[in-house]
């Protein structure tokens, strides 16, 4: 989520842009940590270094952001 100018996007600039994406969307009830813990949640899954990707420093803090519900994959509006 860059700039133009190549440069990185504050917080508050993300925050903005998801805003603007979900009203468009016409989506409620979810928010950037959300996003966050999905994508540690599946780093997880893959075996890949979850608590670095998340960046905290304790297990505690990294807990909190993984979500153990397991859910069925679906393709479309049908069960596979």
């Amino acid at each position: 989520l860059g700039q133009r100018n190549c440069k990185k996007r504050n917080y508050s600039g993300v925050r903005g842009l998801f805003n603007r994406a979900k009203k468009e969307a016409n989506i409620e009830g979810v928010t950037l940590h959300d996003i966050r813990a999905k994508s540690i949640t599946d780093a997880k899954k893959a075996g890949i270094d979850s608590m670095a990707l998340g960046g905290h420093e304790s297990e505690s803090s990294h807990k909190r952001y993984l979500r153990s519900k397991e859910v069925d994959i679906v393709d479309g509006m049908y069960k596979s």
